[in-house]
């Protein structure tokens, strides 16, 4: 593999992996998560979750990566380096909406 396809390939994992913790919290609010459940869909240990939101833990990437795709697949997205929101294309989002009318 060349020095630059490594070098692409490494920024887009570190991209993959920006996430933080009140980030992670946000999206298990969004979706009704407990950390027990983000665990049990992510494969990481709550007690590492636990201390990922509160700042206390600096995750490998691809714990946080793991995070982060079981939150997506639950239906969250992620906004910059800040932000969460539910995929607008999530059936819960239309059946909001068909309540709401």
């Amino acid at each position: 593999m060349s020095r630059e396809l490594r070098s692409l390939l490494a920024r887009e994992i570190s991209e993959l992996a920006m996430i933080t913790g009140p980030q992670v919290r946000a999206a298990r609010a969004l979706l009704g998560w407990s950390q027990t459940k983000l665990s049990r869909q992510s494969g990481v240990s709550a007690s590492v979750i636990r201390r990922f939101e509160i700042g206390r833990h600096q995750s490998h990437e691809s714990t946080l990566i793991a995070i982060k795709a079981a939150l997506a697949e639950g239906g969250v997205e992620f906004i910059g380096a800040v932000g969460v929101q539910i995929r607008t294309d999530d059936q819960r989002v239309k059946k909001l909406g068909a309540l709401a009318n």
